[in-house]
């Protein structure tokens, strides 16, 4: 008897409508944390021979992203010189990053772009973020360049988190 009148006070207590609600939240609260850059995907890119302009053009972007927490700035630089399997070919006259895009994944913080020749800087606000880069470069070749035939060339990028 016991157990039904239990079983019956706890059906009773289900089914009743609910007369007021009220939200609360679980909290927790962060050490002070360093300065931080993790790149979380590298991905090389592709360009293309202009024999007519004796330049480089980029077919599909090099892909970085990076996670960061109050590092203000990202920069990519190239050493200005073209590679091929045996090393280095020759040095280039320009490496032009002005189609290069950067955004941000956190929508609070702003990220600009800005370049110049030989480097592109990305910056955003203090804070985290994940940057999503796209490197995208024209490279102008110097005079003395003669491409081979069925050959591979590449170029040197190397992206620096700054503070």
């Amino acid at each position: 008897m016991k157990k039904s009148i239990i079983a019956g006070a706890i059906v009773a207590l289900l089914s009743t409508s609910a007369f007021a609600a009220e939200d609360f939240k679980i909290q927790g609260a962060t050490d002070d944390l360093p300065a931080g850059c993790t790149f979380l995907n590298l991905q090389d890119g592709a360009m293309e021979w202009d024999e007519s302009t004796n330049s480089w053009y980029t077919s599909s972007d090099a892909q970085i992203r990076v996670k960061t927490r109050d590092i203000l700035g990202l920069s990519v630089a190239t050493d200005k010189a073209l590679y091929d399997a045996i090393g280095a070919v020759d040095d280039v006259v320009e490496v032009d990053y002005s189609a290069s895009t950067a955004q941000g994944e956190n929508t609070r913080k702003n990220v600009s772009i800005a370049t110049d020749e030989n480097l592109l800087v990305i910056t955003t606000d203090a804070g985290g973020n994940v940057l999503n880069i796209g490197v995208d470069h024209g490279v102008l070749a110097s005079d003395s360049f003669v491409a081979e035939d069925n050959t591979s060339y590449w170029m040197i990028n190397t992206a620096t988190c700054t503070q």
